[in-house]
């Protein structure tokens, strides 16, 4: 071929010495990402879905009356906790009482700000056990009854919806019945 050059010169040279073959990156045996998966996934705020122990899932956070009647919504992925969206949800709304499982010392502390009785049960592991109204916080049921209405339609309990907006639409529409029925009978 002439000069320096020779069969083969452009190509890449074994770090395991002569004669021994190029390894492909394809085939290392380490653990990695795959290619195109260096961090959160397109349109993952636009979803509002998150991994949980069930899988990816939707967090429906509600707000209620004291008739079960709702209020309020908030959707965040499945593994954000309930305890942030509580203080957002109440918004500037000043009821007489919140019924609440979530023992936080920020929602605690908001409410005695705003001067609302907070009907909540303290944790066991807190030091100092406060008490709470265990007669009115009996009434608590009323917002894991509307939940299990809104979960009646098969559509929000199993998240056909692949948007946050389509599936808040979809809550939305349905709190606006459960709201109809206490004016209007649908029987």
């Amino acid at each position: 071929m002439g000069g320096n050059r020779s069969v083969g010169s452009g190509l890449r040279q074994s770090s395991q010495g002569p004669g021994k073959p190029v390894r492909h990156d394809r085939f290392q045996r380490r653990s990695r990402s795959s290619a195109g998966c260096d961090g959160a996934k397109k349109g993952a705020s636009e979803t509002a879905r998150g991994r949980s122990r069930g899988g990816l899932t939707t967090k429906i956070h509600l707000l209620a009356d004291a008739l079960g009647l709702p209020l309020g919504v908030i959707l965040t992925d499945g593994q954000t906790n309930d305890c942030t969206q509580a203080i957002p949800l109440l918004g500037e709304r000043t009821p007489e009482a919140v019924l609440a499982d979530m023992d936080t010392d920020p929602i605690l502390s908001h409410l005695a700000e705003r001067g609302i009785q907070a009907v909540i049960p303290p944790r066991a592991m807190r030091k100092i056990q406060r008490n709470f109204h265990h007669t009115l916080y009996r009434q608590r049921n009323r917002i894991e009854r509307t939940f299990a209405h809104l979960k009646q339609f098969r559509r929000l309990a199993t998240r056909f919806d692949k948007l946050k907006q389509n599936f808040h639409a979809t809550v939305a529409i349905r709190c606006s019945l459960r709201s109809l029925r206490q004016y209007v009978d649908t029987n």
